[in-house]
């Protein structure tokens, strides 16, 4: 009976050792790596130091960007979740006055929009929902026109790019191009 309890006593103790060599094991690694991450706090403390802070923030380099967007964007009128990507303006539709073509992103789908706009503003001409952003715009006499119209380029595709033309009573794309 005594070897059977030894035996017991004996790999008790084995697991009683292991168990306390685990949980050692266990808290030294714990331990040291929560030490590191007081270190990084610690560090980040100094590194980051509130004139540096300051500087950053008083001097962003794309403000002046940021504000002409926004100057841009409420002059034409163009919705908050929309960005500006291209405009060109000209007398296009021959009555002696400016009219601008806007293209802009929705920032969320990145579906293209075109508004032609008076130059008091009106909204003469809209296409929405557009899945292909052109890269350039061009003002281009279509055929015969004694006027420019609005000339969207599209780089590397089928097709050079397509005008958005007056026909004397609204803004239209031509499809006898």
């Amino acid at each position: 009976m005594k070897k059977i309890l030894s035996k017991i006593e004996k790999f008790c103790f084995i697991i009683f050792v292991l168990v306390v060599v685990l949980i050692f094991s266990l808290s030294l690694f714990f331990g040291l790596r929560g030490v590191n991450e007081k270190e990084k706090i610690e560090e980040s403390k100094v590194t980051f130091l509130p004139q540096e802070i300051s500087e950053e923030i008083s001097t962003p380099e794309d403000v002046n960007a940021i504000e002409e967007e926004k100057e841009e964007g409420e002059k034409f009128q163009i919705p908050s979740q929309e960005v500006l990507i291209h405009k060109i303006a000209g007398d296009t539709n021959n009555d002696g006055k400016i009219e601008t073509l806007i293209v802009t992103e929705n920032r969320f789908s990145k579906r293209g929009h075109f508004y032609i706009l008076s130059d008091s503003g009106e909204k003469l001409y809209e296409m929405a929902d557009i899945l292909t952003l052109p890269d350039n715009l061009e003002l281009r006499v279509f055929k015969n026109d004694k006027y420019p119209s609005y000339f969207l380029i599209f780089e590397g595709q089928f097709k050079e790019g397509y005008f958005i033309c007056w026909d004397g009573e609204s803004y239209s794309v031509p499809e006898d191009l």
